[in-house]
């Protein structure tokens, strides 16, 4: 389908506003990956006790907001966070476990479609997608520019080649609210408490 991409009236990068037309469907996550997913994806692929993989962070658990430790033997959500999502991911952990599962991080269009029907507060949009505002921000796929919009592609666009940062959409509960067009960017060994990410599978 198509639909129309940023905002008339919000921040400079998030304009023009831009038509995009997507060649292919998706599936997105109903919720955030959750600590009780990304515990059980570490241990499927017997990843270090400190959780670093050729080289890259996937996860900080040394973060006191961190909901996962490692026990010696194998990694362990911390009790009571199994539903949780998964925090203190940096980007490259976020897109190992979405690669793990045949699909990839959204990129910011696929993203904001998903975002785009408004639902009430704690209950799903319209697509029965939750949290998409709030909660946690979450990673996508797309390097980072302020001016990615100006003649950016109209189908499938993938953001810039390349660049220092990695977007972040959707706001976190620590932030006054924010729009759906909304943007923000983050250096993709960040690993925050702020921020999760869900998967995107295209058909």
């Amino acid at each position: 389908g198509k639909f129309m991409m940023g905002s008339a009236a919000g921040k400079v990068d998030e304009m023009p506003m831009h038509e995009v037309e997507f060649e292919h469907s998706f599936y997105i996550s109903k919720n955030e990956i959750t600590n009780a997913e990304y515990c059980e994806f570490l241990n499927e692929n017997e990843v270090g006790a400190d959780a670093t993989v050729n080289g890259d962070q996937w996860i900080n658990l040394e973060d006191p907001t961190c909901q996962l430790s490692h026990d010696g033997s194998k990694f362990v959500v911390k009790a009571g966070a199994d539903q949780l999502p998964v925090v203190c991911v940096t980007w490259f952990g976020a897109q190992a476990f979405c690669e793990e599962s045949g699909g990839n991080l959204p990129t910011e269009s696929e993203w904001e479609f998903a975002a785009l029907h408004q639902g009430g507060m704690k209950k799903a949009n319209g697509l029965g997608i939750f949290d998409m505002s709030g909660n946690v921000a979450e990673w996508c796929h797309d390097w980072y520019s302020d001016k990615a919009y100006e003649g950016a592609p109209e189908k499938d666009p993938q953001g810039p080649k390349s660049g220092s940062k990695k977007v972040v959409r959707g706001g976190a509960y620590n932030q006054a609210p924010v729009t759906i067009t909304g943007r923000d960017a983050q250096q993709p060994t960040t690993a925050s408490p702020y921020i999760g990410f869900r998967v995107v599978n295209k058909i």
